[in-house]
């Protein structure tokens, strides 16, 4: 008897980017929740009742709240970028 052995090649898939702004609005209204990284830190979007809250995963008491995702993109800013501008370079992790 022949006894063959596969190696597993299966390579983990790198993070999901957004190309636009307008990705991230979608996904806002579709799932209501997403979680990305930016640098060392992860982060905690969710949008529900109209508004859209984020905190930091290891520090959820930092939490701050906007009144929609459009507002929370152009005033919301990470590392001295508004978020809008750095949309491109954030890791999603979940949504």
């Amino acid at each position: 008897m022949v006894v063959i052995k596969l190696r597993n090649t299966v390579q983990p898939t790198p993070p999901d980017k957004y190309k636009t702004i307008d990705e991230f609005f979608a996904d806002m209204y579709d799932y209501g929740e997403i979680v990305f990284a930016y640098g060392e830190q992860k982060y905690i979007v969710t949008y529900y009742d109209n508004k859209l809250s984020i905190a930091e995963s290891a520090a959820p008491d930092n939490q701050q709240s906007f009144a929609s995702p459009e507002e929370f993109a152009a005033t919301f800013e990470l590392a001295g970028s508004k978020f809008k501008d750095i949309i491109a370079e954030i890791d999603i992790l979940i949504r």
